[in-house]
């Protein structure tokens, strides 16, 4: 009986160390899409600097109060039932072929924090343009990581793609 009362404690320890670190920790995550769109480079630059027009074809997020000056803008961001409102800061990478959108505050009653997206775009041999938009972000406690993996992550990984589609749309019609 008494090594029963020892395995016990031993594992109300361990797992309350275990439930401990993953409530102090935060976790980072990732998610991306692709898509091809028939036009070329120069067409996709352009669609993608005109940051004054993405609600023309953008269904991850909206932009308001953009800076040309310092490239900042208020974002809202739909992933699945959520709106976060952020500011961020844009950053155009011509010779890298790539538009950074980082978060440059914080984001009050969220358990998400650094949430920054990197959409970058490749030209290939038949005309086309491959465009890649990679997500990420934090999570700062257990229980939201449980939420993530369930809920937040998919819904964000679907909002990729129907970003990506809302743009090809835009772009090729």
């Amino acid at each position: 009986m008494k090594i029963f009362s020892i395995i016990s404690v031993i594992l109300t320890i361990f797992f309350t160390a275990v439930l401990f670190e993953g409530i102090m920790s935060s976790s980072s995550t990732s998610v991306s899409a692709s898509i091809t769109i028939e036009a070329p480079q120069p067409v996709i630059y352009n669609t993608l600097k005109d940051v004054l027009n993405y609600e023309q074809w953008n269904t991850l997020s909206s932009g308001k109060n953009f800076s040309e000056k310092d490239l900042t803008r208020s974002a809202v961001y739909n992933i699945g039932t959520q709106h976060i409102s952020i500011n961020e800061k844009l950053t155009i990478l011509p010779k890298e072929n790539s538009f950074l959108f980082a978060q440059v505050d914080s984001l009050p009653g969220s358990f998400l924090t650094d949430l920054n997206n990197a959409v970058s775009y490749k030209g290939l041999a038949d005309g086309t343009t491959e465009i890649s938009w990679q997500t990420s972000y934090s999570i700062s406690n257990i229980t939201a990581n449980l939420i993530n993996r369930i809920y937040i992550k998919p819904a964000l990984k679907q909002a990729l793609a129907d970003n990506l589609k809302s743009l090809k749309e835009h772009i090729e019609n």
